[in-house]
């Protein structure tokens, strides 16, 4: 593993490895105290991704950022040119005030944002498409999703679809799916360890009327930037 990650160190620079830390594959602190002797470690377990994730999501035009969330997402917004954001939140992060902390900062910027809480813990084909109706009448040109690995695929599958409208059923994005196009911009706010979805190319969707869950493989979904705030 110490080679895997001398490797990412080398090919994108000390930032990213310190995110790429997995403490469990560190049983005896070996690895620890060589990130630590490079002056990389800020702490660890900040997320569950994996090096192959993270080198396919860097491979693929995404940056991934980890300094304060109220410091930096309005700057992705305003260096990208868009005007409106498409919030994806599921209802209890709504209900808490997690997703506050991120709709705060567009208030204060002045950008304009509609909400999405249709989403579901396994997201269901249903979810994707009411998102993609809500995405096209809410005028907006980008997306930030806020949450875990639920969140992160209704995004990931509403993007995909508009822009990729042939692919409307959802059913036929199972497996590797033949899109040919990106999907719309995503800033990814994950607020959970657990999937490591906001670098990843897959995302799973429940088909409830068939009582089966399916997984998606698509590198046009990966997120624009991940802001990942500790």
């Amino acid at each position: 593993i110490e080679e895997e990650y001398k490797a990412l160190i080398a090919r994108y620079g000390a930032d990213l490895a310190r995110w790429t830390y997995a403490p469990e594959n560190d049983t005896d602190g070996s690895f620890a105290a060589y990130l630590q002797k490079h002056g990389i470690l800020a702490s660890a377990g900040h997320t569950n991704a994996k090096y192959a994730d993270v080198a396919t999501a860097i491979d693929n035009g995404m940056q991934l950022i980890n300094v304060s969330a109220d410091s930096k997402i309005f700057d992705e917004i305003k260096a990208r040119g868009f005007k409106k954001a498409f919030v994806a939140s599921d209802p209890d992060l709504i209900k808490f005030g997690v997703s506050k902390k991120v709709t705060d900062v567009l208030e204060a910027a002045g950008i304009d944002y509609v909400m999405f809480s249709d989403i579901k813990p396994n997201p269901t084909i249903e979810n994707i498409q009411h998102g993609v109706e809500a995405y096209k009448e809410s005028g907006a040109d980008m997306m930030i999703t806020i949450g875990g690995g639920s969140s992160m695929d209704t995004g990931k599958g509403i993007g995909i679809i508009v822009n990729n409208p042939e692919f409307a059923d959802v059913r036929s994005l199972e497996g590797v799916a033949p899109t040919k196009n990106k999907c719309v911009p995503i800033i990814a706010v994950p607020t959970t360890a657990g999937t490591a979805a906001e670098v990843t190319i897959n995302y799973v969707i429940t088909d409830v009327e068939k009582k089966r869950k399916f997984v998606c493989v698509d590198v046009h979904d990966i997120p624009e930037v991940a802001v990942v705030d500790p």
